[in-house]
């Protein structure tokens, strides 16, 4: 076991100057023997990233642990009591305590757990080793599996024989691609690829929700590089549930700095979007998921129509969609160009300080003039408002009221234009 007092000062300086974190620690023991914070919250604090959670593993039974933080004045919550996980709710903060484990039995979906009191057991049932890390109340860093190397230089590497870790949870093939992705830096662990494609017949044994849930989190990674290597190094793993990569432009998809993970798989399948669009169906994404990606499918077929260089065509796209997803296919489209922040420039400027207008006539103007409810209202106002677009939005309403006027001279019949 390594412990290592010359990071105090990164932890000091972040999650361990929460209060209220070092009373729920005093509470559960106080000493590195008794509760520890463990996995994210180290790794981030040593990579300098934010830190969103605070889990905590602890020597005590889960009921030891909701009766002493209730005792304390914290809210509990069982949120995953079977595998020894209680949740302890503080002010404005929630922090997971799980009991140190051991498996029994694991069968690629699901572990049958039981509790102890042995940290480097704990430790090694775990996936990566820089998920491994852990902290006392004191600052001190033990690291029981050799993952501080691997979380300073970006390496994402498995726990022991990754084929084992792989066997024991085959979401963990999924996972090692994105955190290869999240906290990687250069190329990806070879024998935990290796493992992961030799593993790819256990995806088999998972749920969609849990696939797309990962798939979802790869493709939020903050670095687009480092994702377009993750990705490109499991290819065949996006063969596997039915979403191959062949033909994926990986340099483009590397430009891509947004890190809105629908931008980035539409980079991805771009010349493939039936496949896509099927994929996040079938994966059981939600209905706003879903909605998301078929109108960025719809926003860049309708732009690939135009010339980006007339700003009214660019005005007409925000018009007809809207300002947030033009911009967004925008940016998709001048990553597949050579200087893609110059284009993205040049195509967005016409977006500058300019509110799309609002067509000026009403459905009430045109009843007015004698046309009824029902569909020949709703087709006079759409051809007003063709002409309106065509006048690049230039024409009043009494000018666009006396185009009625005119067609109603032609036309005689049931109020129509």
């Amino acid at each position: 076991m390594a412990r290592y007092k010359a990071h105090r000062s990164v932890f000091q300086n972040s999650f361990l100057q929460d209060e209220q974190l070092q009373h729920l620690m005093q509470v559960l023991g106080g000493t590195a023997q008794y509760v520890r914070v463990v996995g994210g919250a180290v790794r981030n604090a040593l990579r300098h990233i934010k830190v969103n959670d605070i889990d905590l593993a602890s020597v005590h039974h889960p009921d030891e642990v909701i009766a002493r933080a209730e005792k304390a004045g914290f809210r509990t919550a069982p949120t995953g009591i079977a595998h020894g996980t209680v949740t302890i709710i503080g002010k404005g903060v929630h922090y997971e305590v799980t009991t140190l484990r051991e498996d029994i039995e694991t069968d690629g979906r699901h572990a049958v757990v039981r509790f102890g009191t042995d940290w480097q057991r704990d430790m090694e049932r775990r996936d990566f080793t820089m998920n491994a890390l852990c902290v006392d109340r004191d600052g001190v860093l033990h690291d029981l599996v050799s993952g501080l190397e691997d979380c300073r230089e970006g390496h994402v590497r498995f726990i022991g024989n990754a084929q084992h870790r792989i066997a024991e949870d085959a979401l963990r093939i999924f996972r090692f691609f994105r955190f290869s992705a999240h906290f990687g830096d250069g190329a990806l662990d070879g024998p935990g690829l290796a493992a992961a494609n030799e593993g790819v017949s256990l995806l088999s044994h998972l749920s969609a929700e849990r696939i797309q849930t990962e798939l979802k989190k790869t493709f939020s990674a903050p670095r687009a590089d480092q994702l377009s290597l993750a990705v490109k190094a499991g290819a065949a793993i996006f063969d596997a549930i039915e979403l191959g990569v062949d033909g994926a432009d990986y340099q483009a998809l590397a430009k891509c700095d947004r890190s809105d993970w629908s931008m980035r798989a539409f980079i991805l399948w771009r010349h493939r979007p039936e496949a896509l669009q099927l994929a996040v169906r079938k994966l059981k994404f939600s209905k706003a998921d879903c909605a998301r990606i078929d109108l960025l499918n719809e926003v860049i077929a309708f732009l690939d129509q135009c010339d980006l260089a007339d700003t009214f065509q660019v005005r007409h796209a925000v018009y007809r969609f809207g300002a947030a997803v033009i911009d967004d296919a925008l940016y998709l489209l001048s990553c597949f160009e050579q200087n893609s922040k110059h284009q993205y420039g040049v195509w967005a400027k016409p977006l500058e300080n300019w509110q799309p207008p609002i067509f000026p006539v009403k459905a009430a103007d045109l009843m007015q003039l004698g046309i009824q409810r029902g569909p020949d209202l709703g087709q006079s106002l759409a051809r007003l408002e063709q002409i309106w677009i065509e006048a690049q939005f230039a024409l009043t309403r009494d000018e666009l009221l006396s185009h009625v006027g005119l067609s109603c001279d032609k036309e005689t019949d049931n109020g129509r234009i």
